[in-house]
């Protein structure tokens, strides 16, 4: 029974964290409504970063390192 009120009491907390995030996005600023400077404030994770450009595809994997690749030395 003390199980069956602890999972009762835990779910309670999570649906109380979830409607605060869905407060949270209900209050945000339409996608159609943004300008560049809303989005990166909102999301600054997903926002395009002048001073660090990326290409294409622009995920983590494929962006090149801060470092340059070693010049191989030559094999004669």
């Amino acid at each position: 029974a003390k199980s069956v009120q602890e999972f009762i009491s835990e779910s309670n907390k999570r649906i109380e964290s979830y409607q605060a995030e869905i407060a949270r996005v209900a209050a945000l600023l339409p996608f159609e409504q943004m300008t560049m400077e809303d989005f990166a404030e909102a999301y600054p994770d997903e926002a395009f970063n002048p001073e660090k450009p990326t290409i294409w595809p622009h995920i983590p994997e494929y962006q090149p390192g801060d470092e340059p690749e070693p010049i191989p030395e030559p094999e004669h």
